[in-house]
This record gives C-alpha cells, sequence and structure tokens, in this order.
C-alpha cells in the first residue's frame, strides 16, 4: 500500500495563498483545498490565484466542500436550500481540479436536537440532491 499525504488547514482560509508552497516542502503529496474564505472556487479571483499555485506546484488536490454557516442536516428549508446550492457550485468548480470532494453531512442544530429523528431526512436527502 502507498500513502499519499495530504495536508488540510481549516484555520488558514483568510491567510494568503503563499502559505501553500509550503506543504510540499514539509513531504506533503497534496493539498486538501477547503473552499472557503479566500479560497472560495466561486470566486473567479481566488480560483484563478489557486489554479496559478497549483500549476507552480506538483502538489495533487483534494477538495474540502464550505461547511462555516451551512448545514445539510438543518430543518431550516431556507438554510438547507442555501447549503445545497453552495456545495453543488463547489463541486462543478471542482471538477476543473480534481474528481475528489469532501463533504460534511451536517449536525443538529439547537432545534434539530430537540427532532433528531427529523433531522436526519434532510442529512439522508442531501446528498441525493447534489447528486443530481
Amino acid at each position: 500500500m502507498t500513502i499519499t499525504p495530504y495536508f488540510s488547514s481549516s484555520s488558514r482560509v483568510w491567510d494568503d495563498i503563499s502559505w501553500v508552497f509550503g506543504i510540499a516542502d514539509a513531504g506533503y503529496t497534496g493539498w486538501e483545498l477547503m473552499s472557503d474564505g479566500n479560497y472560495r472556487l466561486d470566486n473567479p479571483a481566488c480560483f484563478s490565484r489557486i489554479e496559478e499555485v497549483l500549476a507552480s506546484t506538483n502538489l495533487r488536490v483534494t477538495v474540502h466542500a464550505p461547511f462555516g454557516d451551512l448545514n445539510l442536516a438543518t430543518l431550516n428549508d431556507p438554510i438547507y436550500r442555501e447549503s445545497i446550492r453552495q456545495v453543488c457550485s463547489c463541486i462543478e468548480h471542482a471538477a476543473n481540479l480534481t474528481d475528489i470532494v469532501t463533504i460534511h453531512p451536517g449536525y443538529l442544530s439547537p432545534i434539530g436536537k430537540l427532532m433528531p429523528q427529523k433531522a436526519w431526512n434532510p442529512q439522508k436527502d442531501a446528498p441525493r440532491e447534489i447528486g443530481k
């Protein structure tokens, strides 16, 4: 078995992208790009800069769909719809970089904790909707 180590850091999403050059120097083969902050793939300027950096390194890349302020298990339909929209947008843009996108299934909000079985339904439906 060959292990291919990737580096990921959600705490760097507001930092300048120049830190990514240190990933290969630290011995990693790839970068799990957190699609949030300065690395949102639906922002043309961010996407262009990401492509420039990747073209100048030998790093492989996977993408982590945005999850801050989103929730695929919410009982609040407008938040659910926006979460689906942003994850789908991320996947569409990520297709130009990779075929691997990590998605978090959501979490129980304070309201969802009162009805966990009901919150389970949108969590199960989300991957189906995203996969359409």
